[in-house]
């Protein structure tokens, strides 16, 4: 808010000065008179100023114009550029129309003190114009013309090549409902200090735009890519509220913007070319850049690729509410240009409110590739999105571009997405990211009853014939949580493609997204996901790569097919833990086979109350292959199943090799069938341990049962397992409280040993031998009769316990025994 009170004192202040300006031109008789010139036509012939070789100059000490009056420059045809300075110390308020006769001749006007252009204020000259807030034309490498010290000037015949700035504060530039153009294919160029258009519109047909806000002193280099400066140069602060910068035409030029501190709001930044000629750029950089509510679009509307568009920031770029940075292809007929690359450098990136970065296609021609490097972070909330789209539904439609995102950390919350979609024959683009930290994927945005939750997530889409991209994701840790979603997803003739998942660290798949409507409540589960809705293709495949995978509260890896073959999952652990409702399943609804699910697991697999399993409606059942070597266990209603709901399909296989332990407790492993043969369960394990209430199975309604093999060395020890008691047995209660020989200095004492003979060798299967001795207490002193002490011998050693008092070793009676669950051995 206090901006734009700032901003509107500042329209205040500037329509003040515009309005009581008087019309001057004054010459300060540099070369010839110190005279005012007449108005409101204000004719500046040659002869005014000083011609060296194809340069004009011409020096004033005051230059303003009111709105209706017009300054002409004029002179001979073979004129390149003419030069004007303002040196009286006071800012040039512009509201009339400077207009040169000269044909070809580019302008540049220079006033140290600032320029200020109103709303009548009007460009009429054959070439380009510059205005600068600039102390120093340089003229080729030697010559220069000065401004705030004239008498250092040395004119030359060479081009003008920089601008310079010699105060630690240049001064301002302000537009103000100003509409300001030059004739096609030329250049309108703003440099000085602080920037800012206000309700205004720049043009530049097929030509270039160049703003340049500095802070310091320095040089600006007068380039084909915009006016450039070396790293020691401060920049200054560029506004642009309500305003349109626009470089579109049968070709297309282009826009460069050099700034500190760069806000654009409500206001768009175009370049369309509409011909065969290739489009032009748009370039932003800046140490800050924020943008509201703004259009930064380059796209080609006819066969002409084109033009890239890149915003090179050193801290943050935030973009929120509807803004969009977009790169398209829109002639819908052959021949039809590419879409242009958008490239996004920076430190930090936020998309809020709906923002959005994209790159499309309309027709035969191809989308742009998105190329986003950020140093810190990119975080999208809010419903942004980052896609690439191809939206042509003719024979010819292009393929969508691919998406390239380098980073330390990415976070997508309340419904942000990153995205490929095609609707028609075009390819769907591929998605790429690559984090050096965390990708995290949180939470959705509500939707309505058709769409009632849309999920954060990675996806790609394909409607059309046209095949759905593949996603590759590295990263050190990915969390998906609350809805969140990684998925491929096709909707008609087009295949999914595979989705690559590698987290260095670990994966969490974890939760669900909850939205009530009109009374009825929706769930949506965080998940990664490859489904085939209703096309004729299979649905893409699924590869996970991490040392700790964790899915829980029901959390999924999924595939799944309507008609077609639902996708293969595979999954290479380190761990794998699945608890409360977590599930990896791979299924088909119609007539196509449940895709495979193959699990390599370095150490161990844990399913509590989860499930992985494969079904079929018709088709055959997915195969289940799972390598462990240390511990698979299925736990509270845990389960691995194949299945197949109808038809003559075979119910899919179940391989566990190579564990030290299998562990089932209240759990199950089936391999069912309907009208087909059972599936097949293999389990070969060192220790097989499954509890009465636990099952294996491998039936059929109406087919042959299945083969279950189990080599182990345990195979069903429930009932032989007993629990020990939950608490030690406390010797001490059962001795009297004082050995009677304590009174008399005699103390009790441990006797060790060596049993005589051979020991049994330690593979015997016989029993151990138990001597036991007894001896008579002679030291004793009770008036009761001495008790005889027991000497247990074992083989090895023979332990003995001796007491001087009358103390009875005795035993407690053994508890009832009880079966043993596999939870109380680990």
């Amino acid at each position: 808010m206090q901006s734009y009170y700032w901003h509107l004192i500042g329209f205040i202040v500037t329509l003040f000065i515009i309005v009581n300006s008087p019309a001057e031109v004054i010459l300060d008789g540099s070369w010839g008179s110190h005279d005012s010139l007449t108005g409101p036509q204000f004719d500046i012939r040659a002869e005014l100023g000083n011609q060296v070789g194809h340069n004009l100059f011409h020096s004033f000490e005051r230059f303003n114009l009111n709105a209706g009056e017009i300054a002409t420059f004029s002179g001979p045809n073979d004129l390149e550029n003419v030069i004007s300075r303002v040196t009286g110390g006071t800012p040039s308020t512009l509201d009339g129309t400077i207009r040169s006769t000269i044909p070809q001749a580019n302008m540049y006007f220079l006033n140290p003190a600032g320029i200020i252009f109103g709303e009548s204020a009007k460009i009429d000259v054959p070439g380009a114009i510059h205005f600068s807030t600039a102390d120093v034309l340089q003229l080729g490498e030697a010559g220069q013309f000065a401004t705030t010290h004239p008498q250092t000037s040395l004119l030359t015949t060479a081009a003008p090549t920089a601008f310079g700035f010699l105060s630690d504060s240049p001064h301002s530039i302000t537009i103000q409902g100003s509409q300001l153009s030059v004739t096609q294919g030329n250049t309108l160029s703003f440099s000085g200090g602080d920037l800012e258009l206000t309700q205004s519109q720049l043009q530049a047909e097929e030509g270039q735009i160049n703003l340049t806000s500095i802070a310091s002193p320095g040089w600006l280099t007068l380039t084909s890519s915009g006016l450039t400066s070396d790293d020691t140069v401060k920049t200054g602060h560029l506004t642009i509220n309500d305003s349109q910068l626009d470089v579109s035409g049968q070709g297309s030029g282009s826009i460069f913007i050099r700034a500190g501190q760069a806000q654009l709001n409500n206001s768009k930044l175009l370049s369309k070319p509409q011909g065969d000629k290739a489009g032009g750029m748009i370039q932003i950089q800046a140490n800050d850049l924020v943008v509201k509510d703004s259009d930064i679009s380059t796209s080609t509307d006819g066969p002409g690729p084109g033009g890239k568009l890149t915003l090179a920031v050193a801290n943050a770029i935030k973009l929120s509410g509807i803004t969009g940075v977009f790169s398209s292809a829109r002639s819908e007929q052959p021949p039809a240009g590419d879409a242009g690359q958008v490239v996004i450098k920076a430190k930090e990136l936020y998309l809020t409110e709906g923002a959005q970065i994209g790159s499309g296609t309309f027709g035969p021609g191809k989308g742009g590739e998105i190329d986003i490097q950020v140093g810190d972070i990119i975080a999208l909330s809010g419903s942004a999105f980052i896609s690439v789209n191809s939206q042509g539904t003719g024979e010819q439609a292009g393929d969508a571009g691919k998406i390239i995102i380098t980073t330390r950390d990415l976070t997508l919350t309340q419904g942000a997405q990153v995205g490929s979609t095609t609707f028609g024959n075009g390819q769907g683009g591929s998605i790429a990211i690559n984090a050096n930290d965390t990708v995290s994927i949180d939470g959705y945005a509500p939707g309505d009853e058709q769409f009632p939750i849309y999920p954060s997530g990675i996806n790609v889409s394909a409607f059309g014939n046209g095949n759905a991209g593949a996603i590759e994701l590295v990263a050190k840790q990915l969390h998906i949580k609350e809805g969140g979603a990684i998925g491929s997803s096709t909707y008609g003739a087009g295949q999914g493609d595979k989705i690559t998942l590698t987290a260095s660290e670990s994966m969490n798949i974890i939760g669900s997204a909850k939205v009530t409507l009109s009374g009825t409540e929706y769930t949506r589960s965080s998940q990664v996901e490859s489904a085939s809705e209703a096309g004729a293709n299979q649905a893409g495949q699924v590869v996970i790569n991490t040392p700790l995978l964790i899915l829980a509260d029901s959390g999924k890896i999924t595939t799944s097919a309507q008609t077609a073959h639902a996708g293969k999952i595979e999954l290479q652990v380190g761990q794998l833990k699945l608890d409360n409702q977590a599930a990896i399943t791979s299924e088909s609804a119609g007539a196509g086979e449940a895709g495979q699910i193959r699990i390599s697991a370095g150490e161990q697999i844990k399913v509590n109350h989860a499930k992985i399993s494969t079904a079929a409606a018709q088709a055959a059942g997915g195969h289940i292959t799972i390598t462990v070597p240390q511990l698979l266990a299925l736990q509270a209603g845990g389960t691995i199943t194949t299945s197949v709901q109808g038809g003559t399909g075979g119910g899919g296989d179940i391989t566990i090799t190579n564990p030290t332990f299998v562990i089932l407790n209240q759990a199950k492993i089936k391999a069912d069938a309907h009208g087909g043969n059972g599936g097949n369960i293999t389990i070969k394990a060192d220790q097989y341990l499954r509890s009465v209430d636990s099952s294996v199975t491998a039936s059929s309604q109406l087919g042959t049962p299945g083969e279950i093999r189990i080599t182990a060395l345990n195979t069903n020890i429930g009932g032989t397992l007993v629990i020990l008691p939950a608490t030690f047995l406390d010797v001490s209660v059962l001795l009297k409280s004082f050995c009677e020989s304590q009174a008399t200095g005699k103390q009790s004492h441990f006797v060790v040993k060596a049993l005589t003979g051979t020991p049994p060798s330690p593979d015997d299967w016989k029993s151990n031998r138990l001597l036991a001795t007894t001896t008579h207490n002679s030291a004793a002193t009770s008036p009761t009769p001495s008790t005889a002490n027991s000497t247990l011998t074992f083989p090895a050693v023979v332990v003995a316990m001796a007491c001087p008092d009358s103390a009875k070793l005795t035993s407690a009676a053994k508890p009832a025994s009880q079966a043993v669950t596999p939870t109380q051995l680990f």
